[in-house]
């Protein structure tokens, strides 16, 4: 498995280590972000949850025990942070964050009873020197991606990392891996949106293939790396093809990226698309990576 590991590290860190990445020090804008967020992004945001979540569940199990810390940044619903809580039981805890207090007010409506060792905060991940603890696992999903400045924010959480703990870091390897077979055209608007998205965020959607030599040159170790391609075989998951785009769909007007006119047209391309029975749709391929300090 090591061995597996380091050539997928050479590999990687051979074909990117010519290219650039962001190491300005500046903090990131929160009007930015391009995706809707609380009660609004609610139904977008449980369909992305229960596609991904059974790898991500996966993954967490595989390294976060009994008894340990975890913060999870950007935690959005908070589902992998109750999983989290579950996997910590009652000696441990979880401290799950986000910048955005919809975030946190949803997070709290759906937190179960249970789970006392879990705790909501709003809070910034360039604001982690507040906290005055460090721990034992830190966990970012579908996080980074919204953000500039990688290098920087990998800097601010090693300050709350304990040692020996672990970073486990899930994002969307690129656009270009939400596709279909036969490729249908309602695809290139997809891809088009999700261009204007990130012009929006000033963020690369591309940036995990580049990551591997930033963590590396970081003064991390990379510990696995993985990809989970998820196949959407039913309407109901297909129905993240409208859901993603209405979830980004008033920033973009917004930004005077589109027009309502625009945006309709596109829906009703997507809305067909997820009916078509005889074209198979694969989301976007989420990389997963599990790192520690050197």
């Amino acid at each position: 498995m090591k061995k597996q590991i380091s050539l997928l590290i050479s590999l990687f860190t051979s074909i990117f280590s010519a290219m650039p990445y962001d190491t300005d020090k500046s903090t990131v804008d929160n009007s930015n972000y391009a995706i809707a967020e609380g009660e609004e992004g609610k139904d977008y945001l449980l369909l992305l949850n229960e596609i991904y979540n059974p790898a991500s569940f996966k993954l967490l199990e595989q390294h976060v025990r009994q008894g340990y810390s975890v913060l999870d940044l950007g935690c959005g619903l908070g589902l992998c942070s109750q999983h989290a809580a579950k996997l910590v039981g009652e000696k441990g805890s979880v401290l799950a964050i986000d910048m955005s207090q919809a975030q946190i007010d949803v997070a709290e409506s759906i937190k179960a009873k249970e789970f006392k060792n879990l705790h909501f905060q709003k809070l910034s991940i360039f604001e982690l020197e507040n906290l005055d603890q460090k721990f034992d696992v830190i966990y970012a999903r579908f996080l980074l991606i919204h953000l500039p400045n990688l290098q920087n924010i990998l800097e601010q959480i090693k300050k709350v990392l304990k040692s020996d703990g672990k970073i486990i870091i899930e994002d969307v390897t690129g656009n270009h891996t939400f596709y279909s077979e036969p490729h249908s055209q309602a695809f290139e608007e997809i891809k088009r949106f999700d261009k204007l998205q990130f012009e929006v965020e000033k963020t690369d959607d591309c940036y995990f293939e580049q990551f591997p030599k930033l963590l590396i040159d970081s003064g991390f170790s990379i510990r696995a790396l993985t990809r989970f391609h998820p196949k959407l075989d039913n309407l109901h998951k297909r129905s993240i093809l409208t859901y993603g785009l209405s979830s980004i769909k008033d920033a973009l007007i917004k930004a005077n990226k589109i027009t309502l006119q625009e945006y309709n047209h596109a829906f009703q391309l997507l809305k067909e698309l997820e009916k078509r029975e005889d074209i198979t749709i694969y989301a976007y391929e989420m990389g997963q990576v599990v790192i520690q300090l050197r």
